[in-house]
């Protein structure tokens, strides 16, 4: 895999976000600027649909087939059973999100350059880079529970030239007091309900 066929991938991907709608012109920047390929684990699950499970793909052996995989608008299976090989069953614990669903949680989120965001579940940090693109890392607060998916991602965000971002291994129910309040909370953990928390950590208004 090469640098050229990365960044091929990438604008051909941003370029149908672009047209379908989902990709609002004030994100285009951001999306082209941070590859989504930095911030994906070398290894990351495909399921054929076919009752066999998910099937590994790792980059270093299947370096097209991963490039595929990271810049299709799908989302990637990066972690099964919180990392336990020897789990009895097979569940999906973490994932980089749909990137036409990224960019229209992100317009919706209605942020803008200089706001605060606190962000729940950092995962692989490609969310969270793109929120630091735009808005300047130091106002972006993310919060992972999960310490090795957190290690992952401080470091790729590190590489990307985003360390100004405040990653925290915490709970994110909890949001995090000390860098309120918050313009905005993007969650992309499921919740049932919003934790009181996160209101009370956002500045009141628009």
């Amino acid at each position: 895999m090469t640098d050229i066929a990365a960044l091929a991938a990438l604008a051909e991907l941003v370029d149908g976000l672009s047209s379908s709608g989902a990709l609002a012109p004030d994100w285009r920047a951001a999306f082209l600027a941070v590859p989504r390929h930095l911030f994906v684990p070398d290894l990351v699950w495909r399921d054929p649909g076919d009752g066999c499970g998910p099937q590994p793909v790792r980059r270093a052996e299947q370096p097209q087939a991963w490039l595929e995989i990271v810049y299709r608008d799908e989302p990637v299976i990066t972690q099964i059973n919180d990392g336990d090989s020897t789990a009895p069953h097979t569940l999906y614990t973490s994932s980089t999100s749909m990137p036409s669903i990224v960019a229209e949680m992100l317009t919706a989120l209605r942020a803008e350059p200089g706001m605060n965001v606190l962000e729940i579940g950092t995962g692989t940090g490609w969310n969270t880079a793109l929120l630091a693109h735009r808005l300047g890392g130091q106002h972006v607060t993310s919060v992972e529970i999960d310490p090795h998916l957190s290690a992952h991602a401080q470091k790729a965000l590190a590489d990307a030239g985003y360390s100004a971002v405040t990653v925290l291994t915490s709970d994110g129910a909890l949001g995090h007091p000390p860098r309120a309040p918050y313009d905005r909370v993007i969650s992309t953990a499921c919740v049932y309900q919003v934790p009181y928390p996160w209101i009370t950590q956002t500045r009141p208004g628009d």
